[in-house]
């Protein structure tokens, strides 16, 4: 029971979650959406840990079957990108996003079958960790090349899109992988090596970033809701807070961030969506929830950390993603109606709890 601690937390606030959400319909702003897009997606996310648990206990080796998993929807949706920059040609990729800032501007991007560039920037930050685990412990040269390429096309994608949150988690992400790496690491170049392919890929791509950047960072939201207007996700984390005062802890209720922003004072119809995973957690189904949520992912993390039968690399891909997740989470526009967060949180707790019948050396897991 407590090795599988993680395992059982999350069922339990799954369970409390879906439960608690439901009840908040009834003073919902919006309890329709709520349904739909907040406690129907959330339900066939949270599927993901009960059926990865099961299919954990059958798998002969379920961490190389997660990392290799992970690595092939990288790639397919890759082959997408990377037509998607050469022939222009997009899948469910709204207008918007290939035109910046309602400035007219088209360039060129890639949102594989996720529709927006920060969607699939999400998947990349989400993916990323595994990626490295991948380079430093594939078992073959030919191994360890496949999963640099695809690290280094989902910077390339990161950099191309104009994501600024997104290429700070990526570089993030590959300095504090490599960094815990430290300690065991023979072949220490390999730090300054991902800092001047993060470097070379900035200035490779300078204009077409700042430019991407420029108009992303143009605008506000909301005035009124603190003492001195703010500008994009701090403007957003206010609204947040300031609906968590009025409905003394409670939440609006699933689903009804956008409802709720709208009617706040001096509200300019700029952005709606909370943009933030934690805003969205704690702004819609209030305190109790959001810090289960949190504890969990300590939980999470914990476990991980003190789990024995992992590899370093095993260790470190779930801990950089927990440590990275609050700006992972803030990529985008909104996140508990997406299964694959779910998904990538459900691997990591896995992976948590793995246990194998010898306590592994640092040379295993090397699939």
């Amino acid at each position: 029971m407590k090795e599988d601690l993680p395992i059982w937390l999350g069922l339990l606030l799954f369970f409390s979650w879906i439960v608690y959400g439901s009840i908040s319909l009834l003073w919902s702003p919006d309890p329709m959406k709520g349904l739909n897009a907040g406690i129907i997606a959330m339900t066939i996310g949270f599927i993901s840990l009960p059926l990865f648990t099961f299919l954990s206990k059958n798998a002969s080796d379920p961490l190389i079957t997660i990392r290799k998993g992970w690595l092939i929807c990288f790639l397919l949706t890759a082959i997408l990108g990377i037509i998607e920059l050469t022939t222009g040609i997009h899948w469910r990729s709204a207008e918007e996003a290939r035109i910046l800032g309602g400035a007219g501007i088209a360039v060129p991007h890639a949102s594989a079958t996720f529709g927006n560039v920060n969607d699939y920037g999400t998947i990349i930050a989400f993916i990323a960790p595994y990626l490295l685990w991948g380079i430093l412990e594939a078992k073959n040269g030919w191994s360890k090349m496949i999963y640099l390429l695809a690290f280094l096309l989902g910077l390339l994608f990161v950099v191309v899109n104009g994501s600024r949150l997104g290429l700070l988690v990526f570089v993030l992400q590959s300095l504090c992988f490599v960094f815990l790496f430290l300690h065991r690491l023979k072949k220490r170049y390999i730090i300054g090596g991902v800092v001047l392919i993060c470097l070379a890929a900035v200035v490779l791509f300078e204009k077409d970033l700042l430019l991407t950047m420029k108009y992303r960072m143009d605008g506000s939201i909301i005035d009124g809701i603190s003492n001195a207007a703010s500008q994009g996700r701090g403007m957003l984390l206010a609204a947040g807070i300031q609906m968590l005062k009025q409905t003394f802890g409670f939440g609006v209720g699933a689903g009804g961030f956008e409802e709720a922003i709208k009617n706040m004072p001096a509200f300019d119809g700029t952005y709606v969506n909370p943009h933030n995973l934690f805003v969205e957690v704690f702004a819609q189904y209030g305190i109790f929830i959001f810090a289960f949520f949190c504890f969990w992912l300590f939980s999470i993390f914990y476990a991980t950390l003190r789990n024995k039968h992992l590899s370093i690399g095993a260790k470190r891909a779930v801990c950089v993603t927990i440590i990275t997740l609050p700006l992972i989470g803030a990529m985008s526009s909104h996140a508990l109606g997406y299964t694959y967060y779910w998904i990538f949180l459900s691997c990591a707790t896995v992976i948590s709890v793995y246990r194998s019948k010898n306590i592994i050396n640092k040379k295993q897991i090397q699939k």
